[in-house]
């Protein structure tokens, strides 16, 4: 083993090579995320100002089909048509790299800074135009700041991708380190050390980076953690449901988890409520947050059958709250009034629609004041009236300050009530980020096939 690591690091100042090889991945990764970051944002604003403006519908047209031929075009075949074509004038591999992966990941960084700017509430723009802002300004102080912070988790992935991308630059002649680790090799006749090494060393990379950005999601605000979930296992028997699993959940976050049946939705929420155990693992939530704060909509309502309407919202703020009977009874009316159950405070659950009882649900839950409403599969059995209905309740019915955590099937949903999509796959999340983004422009094999199905 000594006289491998000699051979490989250390005879004829082979470290030197390595050395030369970070220097210049860490180099066309800098440059060239900076450049991609800069036109993806032009390309975003340009798009969202021909939103809706027949006038620039060409435009729109241009830069759609500019963002699908290079999310289309492989990375390596973009290097080599660069490399010996279009940048043949350019007398550095290091420049032509670093314009290549800037113009290649511009599509992406577009589509992403597009997803979050589109996740912010239309009403941000009414306050600002009622009180003379600028569109400029509207955008610089208010749209702007709002849409990146929502989509820092994809930045992060996407500035990742980039940093391992690196590793294609080779075919241009260029050492960065994976290249250097096939000198290295074909020198020596010595394979597994040094592409170990270079492995090491983007894991400490990428883990450099993770730790930035949680740091900066944190300076910017985008993660007060409601719920933070770490290295969380649960098996029934031998079947393992999580393993491992990771979710940090923003305050005032409407976080919808995807995932095929099967893959834990369910039993994630049970676990946050307090209603199943965990194997292994931590669970916390906000300083101060505990699990009487937190209301779930089960999938089937779970109403109490031989209670009514109102006795269904009153008992458990009388019973556990320690609330006193007219004020109970009084938040209990103002939810039903809120959410067009008046008419049935004395009706009991069996006389319900499948819509109705949810609503009956909702208005339970919130009863409570919850800081973390869980919901589970709430479009599974509606019709599409009652979805209607339901996004128009998560939309504008809920306080904006309550975290949501729902778990469905149906895509269509997701779009229009999700800010954050978290895909679980094989017991872990395989991809989080700002919804519209995610959806848009999955990363994983397994989040497009699900989204194909």
């Amino acid at each position: 083993m000594w006289n491998d690591f000699r051979t490989v690091f250390i005879e004829n100042d082979r470290w030197r090579l390595y050395l030369e090889g970070l220097g210049n991945t860490l180099l066309i990764t800098v440059f060239g995320s900076l450049l991609g970051f800069a036109l993806g944002m032009l390309l975003a604003l340009a798009l969202y100002r021909c939103k809706n403006s027949a006038a620039l519908a060409g435009v729109a047209f241009i830069i759609r089909q500019y963002i699908n031929v290079f999310r289309a075009i492989p990375l390596v075949v973009l290097l080599l048509v660069g490399y010996f074509s279009v940048f043949i004038f350019v007398p550095s591999a290091i420049v032509v790299a670093i314009l290549v992966i800037g113009i290649s990941t511009s599509a992406y960084f577009a589509e992403i800074i597009r997803g979050g700017i589109d996740s912010v509430d239309t009403g941000q723009i009414d306050a600002a135009r009622s009180l003379g802002f600028s569109y400029s300004q509207t955008m610089r102080k208010i749209i702007l700041p709002q849409g990146l912070k929502n989509c820092l988790p994809s930045i992060g992935n996407e500035l990742t991708m980039i940093l391992k991308l690196t590793s294609l630059v080779g075919w241009i002649a260029i050492v960065d380190m994976t290249q250097a680790a096939n000198i290295i090799s074909s020198n020596t006749f010595i394979y597994f050390m040094p592409l170990c090494f270079v492995a090491v060393v983007y894991i400490v990379l990428v883990s450099i980076m993770s730790l930035v950005f949680k740091f900066i999601e944190k300076r910017l605000g985008r993660y007060s953690s409601m719920v933070k979930i770490s290295n969380l296992s649960k098996s029934y028997k031998d079947l393992i449901v999580l393993k491992d699993f990771e979710l940090e959940v923003a305050k005032g976050d409407r976080l919808c988890v995807i995932g095929g049946s099967g893959s834990g939705k369910t039993t994630l929420l049970r676990i946050i409520a307090g209603l199943a155990k965990f194997d292994t693992g931590d669970i916390t939530f906000e300083n101060n947050v505990t699990l009487k704060d937190i209301g779930f909509v089960f999938q089937n309502y779970n109403l109490f059958t031989n209670k009514t309407v109102l006795q269904n919202i009153t008992l458990p703020l009388v019973m556990v709250r320690k609330i006193d009977k007219e004020t109970a009874v009084q938040t209990a009316r103002a939810l039903l009034e809120k959410l067009n159950l008046a008419d049935k405070e004395n009706a009991y659950p069996n006389h319900l629609s499948g819509g109705q009882k949810q609503r009956v649900a909702i208005a339970r839950a919130l009863a409570i004041q919850p800081k973390i409403l869980l919901v589970d599969e709430p479009a599974a059995a509606l019709d599409p009236q009652n979805v209607n209905n339901l996004v128009d309740i998560i939309n504008n019915k809920i306080d904006k300050d309550i975290t949501i955590i729902i778990v469905t099937h149906s895509i269509e949903f997701v779009k229009r009530v999700a800010k954050t999509v978290a895909f679980i796959h094989n017991g872990k999340i395989e991809e989080i980020g700002c919804a519209k983004a995610i959806l848009k422009t999955p990363k994983s094999n397994a989040l497009k096939g699900f989204l194909v199905c």
